[in-house]
């Protein structure tokens, strides 16, 4: 109920969460990060070009793209982005 409550009231962050290639300003909106961008741009166009998911991550690795502190992404993340 505090879900709906906040979602009908404009308060809720459920669609202002960061994530890949987005921040917040200082007011709290998303703005984009254009550096990272570039990358889930890619990343999109790989998977609408018939990469799998699997696929991306080797071509992110090829391309030396970091994404975490271990140095890799995630299957997951690439999932969860799509």
């Amino acid at each position: 109920m505090g879900s709906k409550k906040r979602a009908t009231q404009g308060t809720s962050k459920l669609y202002n969460r960061k994530y890949c290639s987005y921040d917040h300003d200082e007011n709290g909106d998303l703005i984009i990060k254009f550096q990272q961008s570039k990358i889930v741009k890619k990343i999109f166009n790989w998977y609408l070009n018939g990469i799998s998911f699997i696929g991306i991550v080797k071509e992110l690795e090829k391309e030396n793209k970091i994404h975490n502190r271990e140095n890799k992404w995630p299957k997951r993340s690439i999932e969860s982005m799509l």
